[in-house]
């Protein structure tokens, strides 16, 4: 089984692509360190490429990418770029919304191409898949969500701010029509994580708070992915996840313990 793991808000700059990269990277570790052979993959999705950026070496190894998978009809596989024995990357590189436009022009099915194109491929190659989403949902987004109805897990992070939680407000609202349409009739917000988490909080961030729990209640992880500098430090170092960067990183124990509560509960509710 392949569990699917969208990392969505309609509201940018609240650390998608950091919890992505930090999901993604530690569950690969993780697979090494039981020498299995299982992998996982990240997929890009965020015309803003970060993840993309940080994992990738070199830049010169990305032949192809998404958009050559759906406008030049090029083989999954070969746009797959190799991280690590367990971690590989489907990038951005090149012009996303060229893909929303081809998308467009379509006149029947144009919401289920991500599923043609790529849902058996991912079933049949890796045991878990990241996507790192933009803020807007657009076709492409949209074709992302609805990939997979097996195995589907939203996780929606958040700051605690009321903005934040205005765009996991709004990503319900959208996930819901989705189901109403019958696009996907498993989706929905599974995990909410607090990301940008510190010690010491504002009355804002305190009432914030109090407003995230009241709305989400029960979806709310207990760990949260808090500040800490080592995190963007490995990710622009383009390390293959947190340790690589620093073994004896301050940030690995509440990182690991955030991962390890997502795929115990992933793995409960499947």
């Amino acid at each position: 089984m392949t569990d699917i793991l969208h990392v969505y808000n309609s509201k940018g700059g609240v650390g998608k692509s950091s919890l992505s990269w930090v999901i993604g990277t530690t569950l690969a570790k993780h697979l090494e360190a039981a020498e299995s052979s299982e992998k996982v993959l990240i997929i890009d999705l965020d015309i803003q490429k970060n993840i993309s950026t940080c994992l990738v070496k070199n830049p010169d190894e990305i032949e192809y990418s998404l958009s050559d998978i759906f406008i030049n009809g090029t083989a999954p596989e070969k746009a797959i770029v190799n991280v690590s024995d367990n971690l590989d990357l489907l990038p951005s590189e090149g012009d996303l919304d060229s893909v929303t436009n081809y998308l467009s022009t379509i006149t029947m099915g144009r919401e289920f191409q991500f599923k043609e194109k790529l849902e058996s491929f991912l079933k049949e190659n890796y045991r878990i898949v990241v996507i790192d989403y933009p803020p807007n949902i657009n076709l492409l987004t949209l074709n992302a969500l609805i990939v997979s109805e097996e195995a589907c897990h939203v996780v929606v992070p958040v700051e605690l701010s009321f903005l934040s939680l205005a765009g996991a407000v709004q990503v319900e609202e959208q996930l819901n029509k989705i189901r109403k349409y019958n696009l996907n009739r498993n989706i929905g917000i599974d995990y909410v994580c607090i990301v940008k988490d510190n010690i010491s909080r504002s009355n804002h961030a305190k009432i914030s708070q109090s407003e995230i729990e009241g709305r989400f209640q029960e979806k709310i992880l207990k760990n949260t992915l808090k500040q800490s500098i080592d995190i963007p430090n490995a990710m622009v170092s383009k390390s293959t996840n947190l340790w690589d960067y620093d073994p004896d990183t301050k940030a690995g124990d509440f990182v690991n313990e955030l991962v390890v509560e997502l795929w115990q509960k992933m793995n409960a509710n499947s």
